[in-house]
């Protein structure tokens, strides 16, 4: 029992570290409202930065009962007139990027980008995991 605790409390802090890996390690993150493609030059192990792109709905999606954007697909079937915003987060102490858009009618629906433990940078490569 205290090796599976040990086990879950090392995932968590896992998860935790590479929340801020796309704020440190990528720059230049734009978003595409029409098609929902985050874009980013990402460095590598070595540090070079390499440009590339991750479809969003590839992995956000919309929870109607919470009204927020989760991890999950197809959230640009919801949401609507995205872009990207930059917010200083005291508890973070840092700036850290948001995807703000209009999802089922509610205006203002944002997702941390820097907060997230689903979208990282993978040696200079953006991916979508669980």
């Amino acid at each position: 029992m205290k090796l599976l605790g040990v086990m879950a409390l090392a995932s968590t802090l896992i998860g935790e570290a590479t929340a801020l890996y796309i704020e440190k390690t990528c720059a230049n993150l734009s978003l595409n409202p029409s098609t929902d493609v985050l874009s980013a030059n990402c460095n590598n192990k070595k540090g070079v930065a390499n440009p590339n792109s991750l479809d969003l709905n590839t992995c956000l999606g919309w929870n109607d009962e919470d009204s927020a954007i989760t991890y999950g697909t197809n959230f640009g079937n919801v949401c609507k007139d995205c872009y990207l915003e930059t917010r200083f987060l005291d508890t973070w102490e840092g700036y850290y990027s948001f995807v703000v858009c209009t999802c089922a009618g509610i205006a203002g629906k944002d997702y941390g980008l820097g907060t997230s433990v689903h979208i990282d940078n993978v040696d200079g490569v953006l991916i979508c995991s669980p």
